[in-house]
C-alpha cells in the first residue's frame, strides 16, 4: 500500500516537487517502486562485477548499482549534472 501511495503522490505533484535528495531519502523500496511507476529507463551497463541502470525521473536522473553475482542493490545515485551521463552515451546515442 505504501507503494501505491507514494506513487500516487509523487505522480498528482508539480515537476519540481521531489529533488534527488529527496528520492535518496526514500527507504530502498519506495525508491524502485517509484522508478519503476514513474521513471524511464534510459539505459544499463556493465562495468567489472557490476551492473548500472539509469532511469530519468522527471527532471533529474537516478543510477543503480547491482552486483551482478548476487543481483543485490549496493548503491543509489540522484543526479541533475548530465556530466554523470557521459559512461552512459555509447549507450544513448543510436
Amino acid at each position: 500500500m505504501v507503494s501505491r501511495l507514494t506513487f500516487a503522490y509523487f505522480a498528482c505533484q508539480p515537476r519540481s516537487f521531489m529533488q534527488p535528495t529527496d528520492f535518496t531519502k526514500l527507504p530502498a523500496d519506495q525508491q524502485l517502486d517509484t522508478l519503476y511507476f514513474a521513471g524511464d529507463i534510459l539505459a544499463n551497463r556493465y562495468e567489472g562485477d557490476n551492473i548500472f541502470l539509469l532511469y530519468n525521473l522527471r527532471d533529474f536522473y537516478v543510477e543503480l548499482r547491482y552486483d551482478a553475482f548476487t543481483n543485490q542493490l549496493n548503491h543509489v545515485s540522484a543526479f541533475r549534472d548530465t556530466n554523470q551521463l557521459e559512461p552512459y552515451l555509447p549507450y544513448l546515442v543510436d
